[in-house]
């Protein structure tokens, strides 16, 4: 079986999402940390059920070069609104891939299981990942670091281990029907 590549967002240069403490929230959020300590749960699954992978960090075109090989992509990705109350998950693919959207639809309807969906499965022709990979790939916001709630879970230990289930669950469920 073909490895399955998984790009922790924003773990180059650009760490991401910033959420700053301020007034009664006194969390400060950095995207990278979530999006990293996720993809490593997700590694741990994927490992347990023998499911090949590669965590690929480090600069963009680094990360696409060793990426060959792989069969698909998930990169992992939280997200920031100017509305706090904004909430939920939402998958991305490349337009007109699909593979890319059949990966979507699976892992968004894993994780719709556990978060709120903030939008449906859409498609997006500028997002670097998804136009440079020779595999499908999905780019998945796992929720919003603006919404208090939201990003009080996803800075919990064990939110995060669903979040990397329900990831590897819909991977999984989609390798099974290619």
């Amino acid at each position: 079986m073909e490895k399955i590549a998984l790009f922790p967002g924003h773990t180059g240069k650009d760490s991401g999402a910033v959420e700053k403490a301020y007034g009664s929230d006194k969390l400060h959020s950095i995207e990278a940390g979530i999006t990293l300590c996720i993809t490593h749960k997700a590694a741990s699954i994927m490992e347990l059920m023998g499911i090949p992978y590669a965590i690929l960090m480090g600069q963009f075109d680094a990360r696409i070069g060793m990426s060959e090989g792989s069969v698909c992509g998930v990169s992992i990705h939280a997200d920031i609104s100017s509305n706090s109350k904004v909430r939920g998950h939402h998958c991305i693919y490349y337009p007109g891939s699909s593979k890319g959207k059949s990966l979507a639809n699976s892992i968004d309807d894993s994780l719709s299981i556990i978060v709120d969906r903030a939008r449906k499965v859409h498609s997006n022709r500028t997002l670097a990942i998804l136009k440079k990979t020779a595999f499908p790939c999905v780019l998945v916001e796992v929720g919003f670091l603006s919404n208090q709630i939201e990003e009080a879970a996803l800075l919990s230990h064990h939110y995060q281990h669903r979040i990397a289930f329900a990831l590897v669950d819909g991977i999984r469920r989609w390798l099974a029907s290619a």
